[in-house]
């Protein structure tokens, strides 16, 4: 789970939720996963003599959407009947005819179904397969109990999501694999609402509903990517069945196509999509912001100012009190970085240094943000030697006209 990327929290659920598979009649079979969290999933695999309608190498048709508590999916791909190995081919019979009572019809042992006229004519015929899935919500009498069991085993990504009992559609959605790419979505939305591009803005103006053809569009692209995280993630779930694809071989050789098409298409789909999302909406001119704050010291305290013209280039927060230097903030995304701080004691000639990690949290429309980092700083002082201390500091960070640097 996690080489397919995702994260330590969702790969500890995938490996806690039970598979099981039933054979309801001789081409039809249902594999269910049961999510420690009480969600559900059944996905109902339904096999036909092939019409020739879908080959083999058109890959997978692949539906999804959410539907109140539930989510919905299907899948439609081919197989070419001798790609299958003879003993799985030996029990392929009677495809899309048999009896409800015939071998095969009630349990795991049985043939299963055998495309009409295979290998007829000198060409090889293909078996239809059509997925059906649907996604519970988790029984919230249930959370609380597997949560408390599972304790603080895991503390990362989407493990608050999944501890509290959401949707397993939005728990895939928060864990890293796609939590960039929907904050990158996020982003973008933000600036098709409120641009700060010229150009933008003059097509807002001439076209009254340009806006909302972008923003509709930008949301559509971002639940392409929450339902192709979910669908990801149910189709590893049959794959990583190995006990299933060991007792049962066939199986594997019937559900690896669209396993492949999955593990291969939709992570280059999500980037995809985020791709679009950039070319649709016109890059906005990044906030500028105004910093202020203070961090609490003897005698009088220290005072720190700055401007960031980007919160994606480096910044410096100038500080004038007790300690009389700069911060210099290096960004390694716009939500954090490092600092390194130099200066010295107002009242004294003793040099002051100190680094560290900040964090910035910026509000619903970014008109405000936090900056937060805890100061781990030096004074160094002859003879005495280095003498080292901390303190928590926010700074608050208010929108100003843009700037350059």
């Amino acid at each position: 789970m996690q080489a397919a990327g995702f994260d330590t929290a969702t790969a500890y659920v995938a490996s806690r939720t039970k598979s099981s598979l039933k054979v309801t009649d001789g081409h039809t079979f249902v594999v269910t996963h049961a999510f420690p969290n009480g969600a559900t999933a059944d996905l109902t695999y339904r096999l036909s003599a092939g019409t020739g309608k879908v080959k083999p190498g058109d890959g997978v048709a692949l539906t999804a959407e959410e539907d109140g508590d539930r989510y919905l999916l299907s899948m439609a791909y081919a197989i070419d009947a001798a790609t299958l190995p003879e003993d799985v081919r030996a029990r392929v019979t009677d495809i899309g005819g048999g009896a409800a009572g015939a071998p095969g019809g009630g349990d795991d042992s049985g043939p299963m179904v055998q495309p009409a006229g295979y290998l007829a004519g000198g060409s090889p015929s293909t078996v239809d397969v059509v997925v059906s899935g649907v996604v519970s919500q988790a029984q919230e009498s249930y959370v609380d109990t597997w949560a408390d069991r599972a304790g603080s085993k895991i503390a990362t990504g989407s493990w608050e999501a999944w501890k509290a009992g959401n949707k397993v559609w939005d728990a895939v959605g928060a864990n890293d694999m796609i939590t960039e790419a929907l904050a990158k979505l996020d982003s973008l939305a933000q600036c098709a609402e409120n641009p700060t591009n010229p150009l933008t803005r003059d097509q807002y103006a001439k076209d009254p509903t340009a806006k909302k053809k972008v923003t509709d569009q930008v949301a559509d692209l971002k639940q392409e990517i929450k339902e192709n995280a979910a669908v990801l993630f149910l189709q590893l779930l049959v794959d990583t069945g190995s006990s299933l694809a060991g007792s049962v071989k066939w199986l594997g050789f019937i559900v690896s196509p669209a396993t492949g098409y999955v593990k291969e298409t939709l992570g280059n789909a999500i980037t995809e999509r985020v791709r679009e999302a950039e070319a649709l909406v016109p890059k906005c001119n990044k906030q500028s912001y105004a910093i202020s704050g203070s961090i609490p010291s003897v005698p009088s305290g220290i005072t720190l100012k700055g401007k960031a013209c980007s919160l994606e280039k480096r910044f410096n927060v100038e500080t004038t009190g007790d300690y009389v230097g700069s911060f210099s903030f290096r960004p390694n995304r716009e939500t954090g970085g490092t600092y390194a701080y130099k200066g010295r004691v107002s009242n004294a000639p003793l040099s002051v240094t100190g680094s560290g990690a900040y964090t910035v949290t910026l509000s619903g429309d970014a008109s405000t943000a936090s900056l937060d980092f805890t100061f781990d700083s030096t004074i160094h002082i002859p003879t005495v030697g280095p003498q080292s201390g901390s303190a928590p500091v926010h700074l608050d960070l208010t929108a100003i006209p843009p700037c350059s640097d």
